[in-house]
C-alpha cells in the first residue's frame, strides 16, 4: 500500500525543490530579495514530504 504513494510523493518533492532551490540561490545572491517566511514555509513542507517519502519507501 505504501508503495502506491511513492509516485505522488516523489512528484510533490520535486515540485517543492523546483520552487525552493531558486529562492535559496536568490537569497545567497541578495538576502533582501528573499521572503524569509515564504522560504521557511517551503523548507518545512519540503522536509515533511521528504519524511513521508522515506516512510513510504
Amino acid at each position: 500500500m505504501r508503495s502506491r504513494r511513492l509516485p505522488g510523493l516523489t512528484t510533490e518533492r520535486l515540485r517543492l525543490q523546483d520552487r525552493l532551490l531558486p529562492r535559496l540561490l536568490t537569497g545567497y545572491a541578495d538576502v533582501e530579495a528573499t521572503d524569509p517566511a515564504a522560504l521557511d514555509s517551503l523548507r518545512t513542507r519540503s522536509r515533511q514530504v521528504r519524511e513521508h517519502l522515506g516512510a513510504a519507501a
